[in-house]
């Protein structure tokens, strides 16, 4: 199973007071032999929204984060067509779901306050680690 790490799971990961039930949720998929991956754009983002930390520090979280992930997509010609298509640009986390779906991913994993967590025209499923036993079928 191929499993997208949003921007929200590492900041969660590294801020949140839920980081160690989300590490279990993560632990528990390895196990399982899904992969892990997550896109430049999500760790760009992530990176960016740190404040101000050194650069050393932001060289080992990116490092870190290679060793996590199977794969760190990078952001492509047809992520961008994709915001296109719909009629204005999204949020970032809207451009998060279009780069998960335009590489086949099978969940895209979220922590967000949100109980409902919805997105039009994407063909994914959605996992709010926030509220764990939350799926949507989305399509």
């Amino acid at each position: 199973m191929k499993l997208f790490i949003t921007k929200s799971i590492w900041n969660a990961l590294l801020l949140s007071q839920s980081k160690e039930k989300l590490e279990d949720i993560l632990q528990h998929h390895l196990s399982l032999d899904h992969n892990f991956y997550t896109s430049t754009y999500s760790v760009d983002l992530f990176l960016s929204e740190l404040g101000q930390i050194d650069a050393e520090k932001k060289k080992i979280l990116f490092h870190l984060t290679q060793e996590i992930v199977d794969e760190m997509i990078p952001l492509k010609k047809e992520h961008i067509a994709q915001k296109f298509l719909n009629s204005e640009f999204g949020s970032k986390f809207e451009t998060e779901l279009s780069i998960a779906n335009l590489e086949s991913m099978d969940q895209i994993f979220i922590f967000s306050e949100l109980k409902d967590t919805s997105a039009q025209g994407f063909n994914l499923t959605i996992r709010n680690l926030f509220w764990e036993t939350k799926s949507n079928r989305l399509g």
